[in-house]
């Protein structure tokens, strides 16, 4: 699984803070901080971005995820759960469970019910 590479921590009501190794060796162990990678977990959208100015190494951070942003090469999207990974025999185990409950054809039902038991086991990681 991909390392974090920022944390957002303290919001205040209208934002967060956001601090990553730049800012010093205790950065992951922030109270109540929530972990930014830079790979979404399937579809989600970014939560920040990145942003380094003037090619330093210390990035500054913004919530303006647009298009065009997403696109800039300064420009690094994070997101807030990690894409998660599943091992070889997790995999041959949900497909296991899952060929008990198919029949010759699968069914579009039973393909979902693939899908949906893959998601939650990813999820749970």
């Amino acid at each position: 699984m991909d390392e974090p590479v920022a944390m957002r921590y303290d919001f205040d009501g209208y934002g967060y803070k956001y601090i990553d190794s730049g800012s010093g060796s205790d950065w992951q162990t922030r109270e109540k901080g929530e972990f930014l990678y830079t790979k979404p977990f399937f579809n989600q959208k970014p939560v920040a971005m990145m942003v380094k100015i003037d090619g330093f190494d210390k990035p500054e951070f913004t919530t303006i995820c647009g298009s065009a942003a997403l696109k800039h090469p300064n420009y690094t999207a994070l997101y807030d759960h990690p894409m998660g990974e599943l091992t070889d025999e997790e995999i041959d185990n949900i497909f296991g469970i899952c060929a008990l409950n198919l029949t010759v054809t699968l069914t579009t039902e039973q393909c979902y019910w693939i899908v949906d038991a893959i998601l939650k086991k990813v999820s749970e990681k």
